[in-house]
């Protein structure tokens, strides 16, 4: 729900922009008219892209490197299972694999968040003894 909503703000502002400067830009108002009726149906697309950049520069860039790196992992393995000269003995190890890494795949994030616990940066506090 809320990535929905980010996507339709996002989308909002995108198309406010470009109309404006479709607006800003056009001569004519038969020019004005494509231009906005354009913009109106790329600004989705736009925003999509917008959207994805945001995704990258907000997670940590580890996390996005192991999660590019499983997901080209799980490509070459079907790749492999859908080649047609490879032995029935290679594409049994090649599904085992590829069962393996999609469930790496599944628990990446919760991985990344148990490993990386951040600590406090104040000595620990001695507690008071109970007499």
């Amino acid at each position: 729900m809320k990535e929905s909503m980010q996507f339709a703000s996002i989308t909002g502002i995108v198309n406010t922009v470009v109309l404006n400067v479709c607006n800003w830009m056009s001569t004519t108002p038969e020019a004005h008219q494509l231009a906005s009726n354009v913009a109106q149906a790329l600004s989705p697309f736009a925003a999509l892209c917008v959207m994805k950049l945001y995704a990258k520069i907000d997670h940590p860039p580890a996390l996005v490197r192991k999660e590019a790196a499983l997901a080209a992992a799980i490509k070459f393995c079907k790749k492999h299972l859908d080649d047609k000269h490879a032995t029935e003995e290679f594409k049994t190890k090649t599904r085992a694999q590829l069962s393996e890494l999609m469930l790496q795949q599944q628990k990446v994030r919760v991985d990344f968040e148990q490993s990386n616990t951040y600590s406090s940066s104040l000595p620990p506090q001695e507690k008071p003894s109970v007499d």
